[in-house]
C-alpha cells in the first residue's frame, strides 16, 4: 500500500502543480489590481478574449517555444515562466500548506507560456494549432471576472 501511494505521489504533485500554475495565471490576467478612483486605460472590449496556458516538461522546450510563438500571427504577446519561476509562485499560494509544499519537487512544476492572442484569434481553435505544433500541453483560461 505505501509503495503504492509513493507511486502516485508524483502524478498527483504534477496535476496539483498544473492547476496552481492555471489558478495564478487566472488571478494575474486582468494586469493587477486598479487603484480606487482611477480609471483604466484599458479599451473596452464587449466580449472576453481568452488567454491561453502552454505547459512544458522543460525549461529549454519553453524558451525555444516561446521564441516561436513570437512569431504566430494569431499571438499577440506572450509571457514566459521557467519551472523555478512557477514554482516560486507555487511556494507562495500554497504557503499555508507546507507539507504540500515540503512533497512538491520543484521539478514537478512545468515551465510554461501565457499567450495573448490577437482579438479576432478562436481561441479553442489556436489551442489545438499550438497543442499539435508545439507537443505542449494547452489549455484556454477562463476570462477574468470584471471588477465589482
Amino acid at each position: 500500500m505505501t509503495r503504492r501511494l509513493w507511486l502516485w505521489l508524483p502524478v498527483a504533485a504534477v496535476v496539483v502543480a498544473l492547476a496552481v500554475v492555471t489558478l495564478v495565471v487566472v488571478r494575474n490576467a486582468d494586469g493587477g489590481p486598479h487603484t480606487a478612483g482611477q480609471e483604466s486605460t484599458s479599451p473596452a472590449r464587449p466580449t472576453c478574449r481568452h488567454d491561453l496556458l502552454a505547459n512544458f516538461d522543460t525549461d529549454d522546450e519553453m524558451t525555444a517555444a516561446a521564441a516561436r510563438l513570437r512569431e504566430e500571427p494569431e499571438v499577440a504577446s506572450i509571457t514566459a515562466h521557467t519551472k523555478a519561476e512557477n514554482y516560486e509562485k507555487f511556494k507562495e499560494v500554497f504557503a499555508d500548506d507546507p507539507e504540500l509544499v515540503a512533497n512538491t519537487p520543484p521539478e514537478a512544476l512545468p515551465a510554461s507560456v501565457e499567450m495573448k492572442p490577437v482579438d479576432d484569434a478562436d481561441p479553442n481553435a489556436l489551442r489545438d494549432r499550438i497543442h499539435e505544433k508545439y507537443s505542449a500541453e494547452v489549455e484556454v483560461l477562463p476570462c477574468p471576472e470584471a471588477p465589482k
